[in-house]
């Protein structure tokens, strides 16, 4: 069942891999690119010297991180965290896909329902409530809460986190409340 939009109050991408580990991929893609070029220059036999290999292991193809960003690049899903009443709750939005790898292509994002109730906020203040979430987001990134398809993944919480302190979680879940109510 489909949440209503004003009830969802974050979401938080999963990837394939971290950035690092994207970007060490990348540039071993690259060093294998070059080590590629080297192996059909020395095959044609028109370096005898060696400067054209030398200056193609020198100056290796450049990486670009604007043309092939991290962000947004081989997401397989999102955690959707969300309020019902004054308990914070999380669904899972994740890949169709058989197999995932670096190479998935055309896969469909889907929901696969309710995965775990947050933290009841009726009795806690915006500290105790952020602590939680945090809690909760490490936990299942480490495959603690039952989720274990998402522990070989990276869960990318940084922007949730580093905003997180600034917001009035108790007041927007206060207002999703009071505005729930009217509706009814």
């Amino acid at each position: 069942m489909p949440i209503s939009m004003e009830k969802i109050l974050f979401n938080v991408p999963i990837y394939i891999d971290s950035e690092t580990e994207y970007y060490d991929f990348l540039t071993k893609s690259r060093d294998r690119s070059v080590e590629r070029q080297v192996k059909r220059l020395k095959k044609t036999g028109l370096d005898p010297n060696g400067t054209v290999e030398q200056d193609i292991r020198d100056n290796p193809p450049p990486m670009n991180p604007e043309r092939i960003p991290w962000k947004y690049n081989k997401i397989i899903g999102w955690i959707e965290i969300y309020a019902n009443g004054g308990i914070i709750k999380t669904n899972l939005w994740y890949t169709t896909a058989q197999r995932i790898s670096k190479r998935t292509k055309n896969t469909t994002i889907t929901s696969h329902g309710k995965m775990d109730d947050v933290v009841d906020t009726y009795n806690l203040n915006n500290e105790e409530i952020r602590s939680e979430i945090e809690e909760y987001l490490k936990n299942l990134q480490k495959g603690v809460t039952g989720w274990n398809v998402l522990k070989k993944h990276h869960i990318d919480t940084s922007l949730l986190l580093q905003n997180l302190r600034y917001m009035d979680l108790k007041k927007m879940i206060e207002d999703l409340i009071q505005s729930t109510s009217k509706k009814q």
